[in-house]
């Protein structure tokens, strides 16, 4: 995974194979999402961890193959997953998938239903975790109870047969498992920049309003009015090529010179660019526009002399 990774950086900073000192950024900033500031790129080592642990889940969740019929008579033996010791001497595949179960035993959680199918002390059914984390295995012993036990076999006809006021189930948010989710839960983050600020700033300006700050529709936007010679959407192209290139500009001030400017400064310098622009266009004399340029606090009669924009 080293050497893949390595042949991506490569492949991004030199076209090539990689070579020392070209890299203008840490591989692990750049691997985040645009939000967060990186570009979006997914680190080998986390994904390949997203996608061992989806044969994790295929293990807790019982799912029906060949593989985790073999894993349950050969490996665990009636032993729960979350228990079993991990082996100095079996294969390094069977040793990397239950090194994971610290990352993600925290999300796992078990529909307790009757509690025939729910261990009750190595899975999470409840608030506090699995209670293996907090009741020691000879207490368990010593009450005379399995470490093989299901919730069922604690609780019958409605109360515990151990003695404690903590076990209860708790409502919490089920979500389907895929890869993409587990990676987004494990990978590596950084502090979400205010791009979309900036953005809301100043779409506002461009009778953008109804506008995200989702790249495809803004371009959806531009183009649908690439054409147009009225001044609201010369407006509209103009502020959007404005933002783009002050938050390109910023990103690499943030990266390169560890030196950050708020959204409000961001959005005012976007505007003063856009008004500069536009004392340099000719336009119609019409009632929209010159409303328009009161609103942008320009005026004057050159800027109608043989104007061709409305």
């Amino acid at each position: 995974m080293t050497n893949l990774e390595k042949t991506l950086r490569g492949f991004l900073w030199c076209q090539g194979p990689m070579q020392t000192g070209k890299a203008k950024v840490s591989w692990k900033a750049l691997c985040v999402p645009k939000y967060e500031g990186g570009l979006g790129l997914r680190k080998v080592s986390e994904m390949n961890k997203a996608l061992m642990i989806s044969h994790v889940w295929s293990i807790v969740s019982h799912r029906r193959s060949l593989w985790v019929d073999w894993i349950y008579d050969h490996k665990l033996r009636r032993i729960s997953f979350w228990d079993i010791p991990s082996p100095s001497t079996d294969g390094g595949s069977w040793r990397k998938i239950l090194s994971l179960r610290p990352l993600i035993r925290n999300f796992i959680w078990k529909n307790l239903g009757d509690g025939q199918d729910t261990s009750a002390w190595y899975d999470t059914w409840s608030d506090i975790g699995p209670l293996s984390n907090i009741i020691r295995l000879q207490d368990i012993r010593r009450a005379g109870l399995s470490l093989q036990a299901k919730v069922a076999d604690i609780n019958r006809n409605g109360e515990w047969i151990w003695d404690t006021k903590k076990m209860r189930k708790v409502a919490h948010e089920d979500k389907p498992f895929t890869s993409s989710i587990v990676w987004d839960t494990i990978r590596s983050r950084e502090e979400p920049v205010n791009w979309v600020k900036v953005w809301d700033a100043v779409k506002s300006v461009a009778n953008m309003s109804s506008t995200s700050g989702s790249w495809n529709n803004i371009t959806a936007w531009l183009i649908a009015h690439a054409k147009s010679r009225s001044i609201i959407h010369v407006i509209g192209r103009l502020v959007v090529a404005a933002t783009a290139y002050f938050i390109w500009q910023e990103r690499n001030k943030r990266m390169f010179s560890n030196h950050a400017r708020p959204p409000d400064i961001l959005s005012n310098l976007i505007k003063d660019t856009v008004r500069s622009r536009l004392w340099r266009l000719k336009f119609k004399k019409t009632a929209r526009v010159v409303t328009t340029l009161d609103t942008w606090k320009i005026g004057g009669d050159y800027m109608f002399q043989n104007g061709e924009l409305t």
